[in-house]
Parts: C-alpha cells; structure tokens; sequence
C-alpha cells in the first residue's frame, strides 16, 4: 500500500508491502543434491518513501527485512560428507536499507545511484550468510546528444562475500572474495524504426569473481566488445 500527498510542486509518497516468496531448486542444483533438498520459503516486508521535489530530481530511501528458511546453498554435506546444493538448517535473516536518486542535471543529462547496505545473519550463530556483500552500489549516467544518439556510461560495485563454502552450523571455513568494480559504457543510435548499439563491457578489464567455493574461483568475463542492431514494428 502507498500513501501519496500531493503538495504544489512535488510529490511525496510512503509506502509498506508484505511478500511471501517460494524458489524451488534449480536443475543445476537438483544435479548435485543432498538428499532431500527441498523448496525454500521467505517473507519479505518493505517500508520506504519516495520524493520528487520537482520533475529534475527523484529519491528514495527504503528500509527491508526478509527471513528466508530451508535456504538453498552449496556447502558441506555432513551425511554424504560431499559438497552439495542442501538446505540450510537455520533460517536466515536479511535486514538493510536501499538508497535511491535520479537526477537530470541538465536537461540533456540524467544520473541515476543506488546505495544497499545489509545484514544477511544465519539463524541465532551470528554467522554471515554466504556469497551476500553487505555493500552494493551502482552508479548510471546517459547523455541524449542529439539527433537520435545517446551514450550511457554504468558503475556497479560490490563489497566483500564469503565464500559459499561454510559448514553445517554456518560457519566460515574460506577466506571472502574479494570487492570489486566494474565499468561499462555503450554509444546508442536511433533512427526510424532501426536501432543500434556499440559498447565496451567490462571497460577497465577487472578480474573479480562473484561465486566461489573452497578458495576456487570462477572468474567472470574480462573487457568484451559488443554490437546490437534491433529494428522494430
């Protein structure tokens, strides 16, 4: 539910939501299972505002809880003694704020942010859950040039993960990855009904990873170039 007031020149907006969420395991998953792997289940509640004090700037600040339990991860599987996609034993916790802003500086030029910090606590045991950053942020600009072009230039970073190896209780047995950032940028073009796109992904060639197990890494794609023409009806 959202509760707007309309004052002359912005618009002010509360809102609150309430989600139950369900995620059956994956075939990658179900490949390397433990026995009995089983759906895991959560409920998620929001509570935020958002401000558009005038049509140039927008922000939001939003406060989230969500408690998840059978959580599905890849770790140490006490009864096979393998390492397998499994269910967590206690139930996790996630509770943290979002920060939001657009702003077109000029009427040429917009920035968009978003800043995330959160706690993903396992169960009573204090113990992080694994493969979640606490820190996240991504940062967009686009500058419409003119004539059918525009640029976009996009930052996202991420703060140290644990590793998605841990035990049975929960706790850490390998080192975190590591943070990183990573830049992209692209020209786009427009015309009629033909559009097309040329871009740098990856543009400071940053060696990171996302997933990791056991202090092995799997590295994710270094500087590429890419194209895309689409026409549309």
């Amino acid at each position: 539910h959202s509760f707007p007031t309309r004052r002359s020149s912005d618009l002010l907006q509360a809102f609150v939501s309430r989600t139950r969420t369900f995620r059956a395991p994956n075939l990658d998953e179900l490949t390397r299972a433990s026995a009995g792997l089983r759906p895991q289940t959560g409920l998620t509640h929001e509570w935020g505002v958002r401000h558009r004090p005038s049509d140039a700037l927008a922000w939001s600040a939003t406060f989230f809880d969500i408690r998840n339990r059978d959580e599905i991860t890849f770790g140490y599987d006490a009864l096979s003694n393998q390492e397998l996609n499994r269910n967590l034993a206690q139930p996790t916790h996630r509770r943290g704020v979002e920060l939001g802003l657009s702003w077109r500086a000029v009427p040429a030029v917009q920035l968009q942010a978003q800043v995330t910090h959160l706690r993903a606590r396992l169960g009573d045991r204090g113990f992080d859950v694994p493969l979640v950053a606490r820190n996240t942020a991504s940062l967009a600009v686009q500058w419409q040039i003119g004539d059918g072009w525009r640029g976009t230039l996009a930052g996202r970073f991420v703060g140290p993960r644990g590793d998605g190896s841990v035990s049975t209780d929960g706790s850490p047995l390998w080192p975190s990855l590591r943070a990183h950032d990573v830049w992209d940028v692209a020209l786009h073009r427009q015309v009629g009904h033909l559009s097309w796109a040329l871009g740098v992904r990856n543009l400071f060639d940053e060696v990171y990873s996302t997933t990791g197990y056991a202090s092995t890494r799997y590295p994710m794609p270094r500087r590429r170039v890419h194209a895309e023409l689409s026409w549309g009806f």
